[in-house]
């Protein structure tokens, strides 16, 4: 009757003659109730926002779960890191989780926004048994993530495959969050808190001051208690953690799995205090009342019972969820007391509720944004039937708007216009949406023909999630996963036909052990029969006869069962569906010994059927072995591959590099891994280069045959280095080319060597064509040529030729080249001094030969008159006589600049040119005293005849003639020549002939003496008029000796050349050996690897499974058409040709096998003979051990590279012989350093004399050393240390130490302490012709 306060009031000022304190205190009574509904009001009302707040992020991320489990990503996460790198991207965009991520059926992780650093396996963690057990959505419990090691709630989702079976979890672990943005929104009275408790009594958040509480467990503590004696929502008044006293409200969160609780705590003390200040002014009001019942009564309903009133409706309102309410308590209308505090505190928490349902709505809104943005077709339908919303891949995939379809009416008659078929799936659907309604899971898929607005039909599998009173629909186009399926299928139930007469042995065992069934084919591999082997136990003890390896293969059998039944029975299918599908055993291997004692390599599996196992066991014996051999194969390829001195390299049909062994860092700089992936066009290769190899690689491909190219890179130091490639064809299993294999050498050694030879042999044909024109050029002639060839040799554009004069100061021009006379308009003087010539005479002051590759710098050049040619470069070149210079040959302007092989060959040709210009002198002045001796014939001293030249009658002789003959005047008078010629009349007559019309005057003969001896003779003949009569004036010259000397320097001559072609052609066959050799190796391992794969080829198997099959069809003729007699013919007469195939291929593998072991017997004994005897010359130590360390060495800086030469003269020696030993020596050191590991690696190069008549070269390091055993064979014949060593380099450097006169002796401290190779040979010094620097130059010139 007097329950509102507005009676009691009206009561009051009835009964305004009772006690004030009675009314006082019934008014705060009053009071009292309607601020605990009130505290009660705002504290359910923020754990129901909590809850709400939770429930959308539930559903948030169920859909977000559902959506990610439809997409192929997530369903073939391969490669791995593409799903990682998607998560992470959908991580950053969803903030409320720390990670998402996905495990397969066992457990292990396979996918996860956030890196783990480990390998992660969930099977033990209860959310994923609950999601591979119920096959639904789950929450978890409060966890801790393994990976992120932050607290959350676990959000389950399971992976289902095309027969429902379970292929994985997906999870997303969600952060609290959201609790803080609550409490933040939210603005609580001070003294106020909110926290969250987990099951076991943890503290999960709290607010304020997280810190000191968060992940405590507080079993004991009073709210624990009470949450655990008084499960479910609840208000009531106790001491918090902290000890303060307030009023909390709590409640579940069913979202969280209704394990985890939510407490809402306002403080006693700030909700009381205005309880207090309203007593006492309840008290002054009673007082006030006994002075005024109608003042009283418009204060107590204006100042009181209207605030109250108001208050009342705005938390009924805001129960209400009008988050507005708050605007309609005008705190200024309320005055400055406990009331306007009251109404201020209720608004600023209106406020934040409001700001609260904002972002719930924000949330809405992206939530619409991720609809529109799935990969999926989604549609929304609310539960009066109408579509709300359906994103745009929806429209895409069926062609329906939303215009098209406004209800699901609508669309059950556009996707389904067969009225049977539609009827059909209306009930379908509407039984799985009551069924996820009363589960509370969600719609589980179904697949549906659904026409589009195009007419076309398509297998759709439909499922939904129910969220709240709207239901959210997933499409999923499995039209082409259907067709696969049904292919599969057919495919399967051919191959299981083909399994039922499978030649493997089987045997059936039951779950306690008993062998239920053996085939013939166990038998007869093993020997067993069922009644050797009954059990299980009694299998192992025959075939393991070792108790310790019995145990471990029966404990290992025993495990591999027990698992797999384990893993069937935790599948959600019936027993039966089990016993059909049937669970693989994961195989492993052990050793048996069979019947007849033979120790096997098994494989063994099997297949859990019901209660029984069928065990599958697979001989790998041969292929165990085979596998090993292979790997041991493709480590020796490796390490020849690697070690190769030669540049190996594969490229795939787009041209890009699939591998390239680390040679590529010392050619190029740059690493091997750089180059995996990319073109040469993309690694930044000269253009013109990287089309040359494209179109080569193209080729290839094209036509399957091998390529050859030839091209050149610049070295580190800037010289040109010339390459051989070859590129061969590489095919797939099928036959088709997949790659191409490229073997890039280092052709510039030899390149060298042949543009050397090719050189000398110019040379020595240009001198020989000299001297053989030398008879019949004039002196002018020869120079003219000699100067051409000087030019030519040299590749120079311009020449020139300088006799010096007797008194060696002054120098006359005698000829230019062709080529000058073109360019050069200068008028010079013939005659100049010495010393007034510029720098090109420098070799004339110098007396030796002078190159200068920089003229235009050189800084004693005086220039040169306006229209001489231009010079670039010049080198000169001075021919000494007796210790005088005779003449200058200089040539210039060669495109590249000159070198000491240049100036030696510039040398060669012009003292070839002084020997024939002074020969011819001689011989001019030896004609001159012909002459003078014919005149004086009668008394010369040479013999003279005079001869009538019609009848050959010997008119005259001298006395000379008379001894040297031995017939006296009158028998030499009564003979005629042809008596002492022993040339036939005839040929003498020709010769007499000969002389008179063609003038000439020297022969030569062979005359007979009156003794009978045969003397060779040089006639010089002519026409001399006596008496009228024209007459043969001869002067004979024995020149017999003459004539054996120049055989002998004739011979001396053609060894010489044949010397100087060899020593060039000693390093090029010797090279070319090698590298045949290394091939040869090559080649050989790949045809060994050929024939042990067709050895272990299992190609009779296929003859054994159709004989096996002939069997089972004779005992049991299959119930099929004849097509599979037709199949097993095929069968048959394929096993047969493939088995004739491979033995073919197998002989004609052994035979070229064969033919390469003979070749290379053969390269073998050829090298042994490839070093032949060169020509002796003058070289600088000191610049040969630099040339070949330049040559062998790129990699200077992982090599630190030590020169101690001692100051000796150049030597007289075997330059190709010399350079063969050095090289070799620094390739072995090179070699050893890379294979001493980590440590600095050194080389060191030293050349200093024993003594006057000996010296050392010595080539050290401190790389991979020698063993003791091992320094007396290091020189014997085809001893190698090397895996892919021939033994013949140490031995030939020995060889050629000795044909030098010297010994290679070597020395090592052992294993890891480096070698020493140690060249002894003796001195034999000669002042080497070298350059002279420029600057140190001081004639002048022009």
């Amino acid at each position: 009757m007097f329950a509102s306060l507005r009676s009691r009031l009206l009561l009051l000022l009835l009964l305004i003659a009772l006690p004030a304190f009675g009314f006082t205190l019934n008014a705060y009574l009053a009071f009292y109730r309607e601020v605990m509904i009130r505290i009660e009001q705002d504290a359910y009302t923020l754990v129901q926002l909590a809850a709400k707040d939770q429930e959308t992020v539930t559903a948030e991320t169920r859909l977000l779960l559902s959506m990610l489990a439809q997409t192929p990503i997530m369903r073939d996460p391969q490669p791995a890191t593409v799903c990682n790198q998607w998560l992470a991207a959908l991580l950053q965009q969803h903030t409320g989780y720390t990670n998402l991520g996905a495990a397969d059926r066992a457990g292990n992780l396979y996918c996860s926004g956030v890196p783990a650093p480990a390998p992660i396996n969930f099977r033990d963690r209860a959310w994923f048994q609950k999601a591979a057990a119920s096959h639904n959505f789950l929450v978890s419990d409060y966890q801790i993530g393994r990976i992120t090691g932050k607290p959350g709630i676990v959000f389950g989702y399971p992976l289902r495959g095309p027969d429902d079976e379970l292929t994985g979890v997906l999870f997303a672990f969600s952060n609290l969050t959201w609790l803080q943005r609550l409490v933040s929104t939210v603005q609580l009275p001070a003294g106020s808190t909110a926290t969250v408790i987990g099951p076991d009594g943890r503290i999960l958040a709290r607010f304020p001051d997280p810190e000191p509480w968060v992940g405590k467990t507080l079993p004991d503590a009073l709210l624990v208690r009470l949450i655990r004696d008084q499960p479910g929502p609840g208000f009531t008044e106790l001491t918090g953690l902290d000890g303060v006293q307030r009023f909390y409200a709590y409640a579940p969160l069913v979202a969280a799995g209704g394990s985890v609780y939510l407490l809402v705590g306002l403080s006693r003390k700030a909700a009381l205090d205005s309880l207090r200040q309203t007593l006492t002014s309840l008290t002054l009001l009673g007082l006030m009342t006994l002075a005024g019942l109608a003042a009283a009564w418009w204060g107590i309903s204006v100042l009181l019972v209207r605030p109250i009133g108001q208050l009342t409706d705005a938390v009924h309102q805001l129960g209400a969820s009008d988050f507005s309410a708050g605007d309609r308590l005008d705190h200024l209308h309320w005055g400055t007391g406990e009331l306007r505090d009251l109404a201020v505190s209720f608004n600023e928490m209106a406020a934040g509720l409001e700001q609260q349902n904002a972002a719930r709505q924000a949330v809405a809104e992206r939530f619409q944004q991720l609809l529109n943005a799935a990969p999926l077709p989604l549609c929304s339908v609310n539960t009066a039937g109408n579509l709300r919303y359906i994103n745009y891949r929806f429209t895409e995939t069926f062609g329906y708007t939303l215009a098209d379809v406004p209800t699901i009416d609508d669309w059950w008659r556009a996707a389904y216009p067969d009225p049977d078929y539609r009827q059909q799936v209306i009930a379908a659907w509407s039984a799985a949406v009551r069924t996820a309604a009363q589960t509370r899971t969600d719609i589980k898929p179904a697949v549906y023909q659904i026409t589009g607005k195009n007419g076309q039909t398509r297998l759709i599998e439909i499922s939904g999630v129910l969220l709240g009173d709207e239901l959210l629909a997933m499409f999923l186009d499995i039209t082409e996963r259907r067709l696969t399926e049904a292919a599969l299928h057919r495919r399967e139930q051919e191959f299981k036909r083909l399994l039922d007469a499978a030649p493997l042995p089987l045997c059936s065992l039951s779950q306690e052990g008993a062998l239920l069934y053996i085939n013939d084919r166990f038998i007869k591999t093993f020997g067993y029969t069922l009644a050797d082997v009954p059990t299980i136990d009694d299998w192992w003890r025959v075939v393991c006869p070792d108790p310790d390896y019995r145990q471990w293969a029966a404990a290992t059998w025993e495990r591999t069962v027990r698992y797999h039944q384990w893993a069937a029975a935790t599948w959600d299918q019936s027993r039966d569906d089990a016993a059909q599908l049937g669970v693989d055993l994961a195989p492993f291997e052990y050793q048996i010994v069979s019947k007849n004692g033979q120790i096997r390599q098994l494989e063994i599996s099997g297949v859990i059927l019901g209660d029984e196992v069928l065990a599958l066991f697979m001989d790998v014996t041969e292929r165990r072995q085979a596998e090993a051999a292979l790997r041991r194969r493709e480590q020796e390829f490796k390490n020849l591959a690697e070690h190769s001195p030669d540049l190996i390299a594969r490229f795939d049909r787009s041209l890009r590099h699939l591998y390239i062994s680390p040679l590529i860092l010392a050619m190029t700089g740059r690493e091997p891994a750089e180059f995996i992936g990319k073109t040469n066009r993309e690694l930044g290769f000269d253009p013109a280069l990287a089309i040359q190899w494209d179109a080569a690689i193209q080729q290839v491909l094209a036509t399957g045959q091998e390529q050859q190219l030839d091209f050149c890179l610049p070295s580190s130091t800037g010289q040109i280095q010339y390459f051989e490639a070859r590129l061969a064809p590489e095919c797939a299993e099928d036959g088709a080319l997949e790659s191409v294999l490229s073997v890039t050498r280092n052709i510039t050694a030899r390149k060298a060597a042949e543009d050397a030879l090719r050189l000398n042999e110019e040379r020595l044909n240009s001198l020989l064509d000299l001297n053989q024109k030398a008879h019949s050029l004039s002196e002018k002639a020869i120079i003219d040529l000699a100067v051409e060839e000087a030019v030519r040799l040299t590749r120079s554009e311009i020449g020139y030729f300088h006799f010096v004069n007797e008194d060696q100061q002054t120098i006359r021009l005698f000829t230019w080249s062709k080529e000058t006379l073109k360019h050069c308009q200068v008028a010079v003087d013939d005659h100049y001094p010495i010393n007034q010539a510029g720098v090109w005479a420098d070799s004339a002051r110098l007396r030796r030969p002078v190159i200068h590759n920089d003229y235009q710098n050189l800084p004693n050049k005086k220039g040169y008159p306006e229209g001489h040619s231009h010079l670039i470069r010049h080198m000169s070149a001075p021919v000494l006589d007796n210790d005088r210079v005779m003449l200058i040959v200089g040539v210039g302007n060669k495109i590249g600049d000159y070198d000491e092989a240049d100036a030696r060959q510039l040398y060669l040709v012009a003292n070839e040119v002084w020997k024939i210009i002074r020969r011819k002198k001689v011989d001019d002045e030896l004609r001159q005293s012909r002459e003078h001796y014919h005149r004086l014939f009668m008394d010369t001293q040479a013999v003279g005849l005079l001869i009538d030249p019609d009848s050959g009658a010997i008119v005259d002789a001298n006395r000379m003639a008379v001894r040297y003959y031995g017939y006296s005047l009158e028998q030499l008078q009564q003979l005629k020549i042809s008596d002492i010629n022993i040339l036939p009349p005839e040929a003498i007559a020709r010769q007499i002939q000969s002389a008179i019309d063609e003038g000439r005057d020297c022969f030569q003969f062979q005359h007979r003496l009156a003794s009978g001896e045969i003397r060779d003779v040089e006639v010089y003949s002519g026409p001399v008029e006596i008496d009228g009569k024209t007459l043969l004036y001869s002067i004979i010259q024995d020149i017999t000796a003459r004539n054996r000397v120049t055989a002998e320097r004739e011979a001396l001559h053609r060894q010489l050349v044949d010397a100087s072609r060899l020593a060039g052609m000693t390093e090029v066959a010797t090279g070319v050996l090698h590298n045949v050799g290394n091939v040869l190796n090559s080649v050989n391992v790949s045809a060994h690897l050929i024939s042990d794969g067709l050895r272990a080829s299992r190609l009779v198997n296929l003859g054994k499974t159709v004989q096996l099959l002939r069997e089972s069809w004779a005992a049991s003729p299959p119930d099929h058409d004849n097509r599979s007699q037709r199949l097993l013919s095929y069968l048959a007469a394929l096993a047969e040709h493939l088995q004739d195939e491979q033995q073919q291929l197998y002989a004609e593998v052994q035979a070229v096998t064969g033919k390469i072991d003979h070749i290379k017997r053969i390269v073998s004994r050829q090298q042994t003979y490839a070093i032949s005897s060169g020509v002796s010359e003058s070289i600088p130590l000191p610049q040969l051990l630099d040339d070949a360390l330049a040559m062998n060495i790129a990699d200077h800086h992982t090599i630190a590279i030590i020169r101690e030469y001692a100051p000796l003269p150049a030597q007289v020696l075997d330059k190709h012989k010399l350079l063969q030993i050095v090289t070799n020596l620094i390739q072995n050191a090179k070699q050893a350093l890379k294979e001493q590991g980590s440590r600095r690696r050194r080389l060191i190069a030293r050349i200093h004399p024993i003594d006057t008549q000996r010296l050392h070269i010595e080539i050290a390091d401190n790389g991979a050393g020698i063993a003791p055993e091992h320094l007396n064979r290091v020189f014997e014949f085809g001893f190698t240390t090397k895996p892919n060593g021939h033994g013949f380099g140490l031995h030939i450097s020995a060889n050629l130490a000795h044909e030098l006169g010297g010994q290679l002796t070597c020395r090592s401290a052992g294993l890891g302490q480096g070698a020493a190779f140690t060249l002894e040979l003796p001195c034999r010094p000669e002042i080497l012709l070298t350059t002279a620097p420029a600057a140190a130059i001081s004639a002048p010139g022009y």
